[in-house]
């Protein structure tokens, strides 16, 4: 009776597990990395929650559109993937009100559309490191009033704008080291009331004027 018992929750775990290409760790994570995708897989069910959906160290280039329209989840990890493009539209449905983590860090992503963070409530922790960034577009964290860490280290940007952080009322955590800075302009860091870690180390700046 024991033997059946167990096997059957097993086989509950594995049929509930909302891709046949992934492993899914009972209710918290579903593990798809190491999978060698081209493309986001299919995520069946009405509405899928699980905590962590890991889709690290695969060959995706591109988030299209939708691509988790009806996932509910906490973090998302697309670390060590080819990224070169995400659409803006990518995180529609509910996981726009529930994303807190999203990792994109080692892709060589360049530019990222303005409203690709927007109407994200929730999310409190962007890791954008190791890429190849060289600007941070005008507005794209204009939405993210509740994002508390920010990670933009060993990237190759050289300039921080007036309005590149505005928005981030709730930012505390700031990391631009080992990127190709050169320049701060002039109040970059007004808005940003709660910050009490920034790293610049490892940058070509020589001189950090008071107020910057």
């Amino acid at each position: 009776m024991m033997v059946v018992i167990i096997l059957t929750a097993f086989l509950k775990t594995v049929i509930s597990c909302p891709s046949d290409s992934c492993f899914c760790r009972g209710k918290t994570t579903v593990d798809c990395s190491f999978r060698g995708f081209e493309d986001i897989p299919q995520f069946r069910g009405e509405k899928i929650r699980y905590s962590v959906m890991d889709l690290s160290r695969n060959h995706l280039s591109f988030i299209g559109p939708n691509s988790f329209e009806n996932v509910d989840a906490k973090t998302v990890n697309f670390s060590r993937n080819r990224l070169i493009n995400v659409s803006p539209r990518a995180f529609n449905g509910p996981i726009r009100n529930s994303l807190q983590t999203l990792n994109l860090r080692y892709n060589p992503l360049s530019i990222l559309h303005w409203a690709v963070f927007r109407r994200m409530s929730k999310l409190n922790r962007i890791l954008l490191d190791h890429n190849n960034f060289f600007t941070i577009p005008v507005g794209l964290f204009d939405d993210n009033h509740g994002l508390e860490e920010l990670s933009l280290a060993h990237n190759r940007i050289s300039l921080l704008k007036t309005d590149s952080f505005r928005g981030l009322v709730s930012l505390s955590i700031l990391n631009f080291k080992d990127n190709r800075l050169k320049e701060i302009l002039d109040n970059t860091f007004l808005h940003l009331a709660k910050l009490h870690t920034l790293d610049l180390s490892g940058n070509h700046l020589s001189v950090l004027k008071p107020g910057k």
